[in-house]
C-alpha cells in the first residue's frame, strides 16, 4: 500500500493524511484480498512531480505476479505521467496488480482510465507551478524577501509598505541556543534535548519536537558556520 503526501503538512479538501490514507488502503485490502492477505505500508512525504519516487521504484523492481500495489488515489503513485507509463506497463506484463483506492480502478481492467487521471494530475502540477513561479517573480520585483515559509529562527514580517521581509524571530533564537549547548557544550543526545523540550512544552510552531527536528537545528547550524 502506498500513502503518499507531497509534504508532511498535507491535508484536507485535496490531500488526505498519511494516516488516513493508511486506514484505508488497509480496510480495501482486507476487503479485496481477505483476511489472511499481508499487507505492508509505506508511507511516503516526497513529491512525485519531476518523477517515480524511489521507494515505488524499488516496489516495482521486487514485485512478482500476484503482488498487488494499492494507492489511495492515482496521482498519489506519480504526477509525471511521461515516466510511470512504463512502470505501469512493465508490472501488468508482469501479472502485479494495481489499484487506486478513490477511483475505484484496476490499471489492467481501465488502463485509458487510470491514465487520463495521472494526466489530469500532470497538467495540474505544470499548471500550479507555472502560476507559483509567477508570482515570484512578481513579489520579488514588488520588493518582496520571503516567497514561502522561512526556516527556523526567522519570521517574516511586513514593512510598511506591505512587503514581506525576513527578520530573526527572537523566541525561536533562545531556542536554538539552547540546543546547541545541550548538544553541543553537554553532549546531550538529539533524543534526550527532544524529550526535555516537549516536557517543558516549548513546541516547533505548534508541533512537538522530534529527533529529527533536533537534528535539522543542528544541520543549519553546522550549515552556517
Amino acid at each position: 500500500c502506498i500513502c503518499r503526501v507531497s509534504s508532511k503538512n498535507q491535508t484536507g479538501g485535496t490531500h488526505v493524511s498519511l494516516e488516513a490514507q493508511e486506514r484505508r488502503l488497509i480496510a480495501t485490502a482486507l476487503d479485496k484480498f481477505g483476511e489472511n492477505v499481508r499487507v505492508k505500508i509505506f508511507k511516503l512525504s516526497v513529491s512525485a512531480y519531476k518523477g517515480i519516487p524511489k521507494v515505488l521504484a524499488m516496489i516495482g523492481e521486487v514485485a512478482t505476479s500476484g503482488d498487488a500495489i494499492l494507492t489511495y488515489r492515482v496521482d498519489r503513485l506519480s504526477r509525471n505521467i511521461f515516466k510511470i507509463l512504463s512502470l505501469l506497463e512493465d508490472l501488468n506484463a508482469r501479472g502485479v496488480h494495481l489499484y487506486a483506492q478513490d477511483e475505484d480502478l484496476w490499471y489492467g481492467e481501465k488502463k485509458m482510465d487510470f491514465v487520463q487521471h495521472i494526466l489530469d494530475a500532470t497538467k495540474e502540477s505544470f499548471y500550479i507551478g507555472k502560476r507559483v513561479k509567477m508570482s515570484i517573480e512578481h513579489r520579488r520585483k514588488c520588493g518582496h524577501e520571503v516567497f514561502g515559509s522561512v526556516e527556523y529562527g526567522y519570521k517574516s514580517v511586513r514593512d510598511s509598505e506591505g512587503r514581506l521581509k525576513k527578520v530573526e524571530d527572537k523566541n525561536e533564537k533562545k531556542v536554538i541556543l539552547f540546543i546547541k549547548k545541550e548538544i553541543v557544550q553537554k553532549g546531550k543526545s538529539a533524543k534526550e534535548v527532544m524529550t526535555e523540550l516537549n516536557k517543558k512544552g516549548i513546541t516547533k510552531r505548534g508541533r512537538q519536537w522530534t529527533v529529527a527536528m533536533v537534528k535539522g537545528v543542528i544541520k543549519s547550524l553546522l550549515k552556517n558556520l
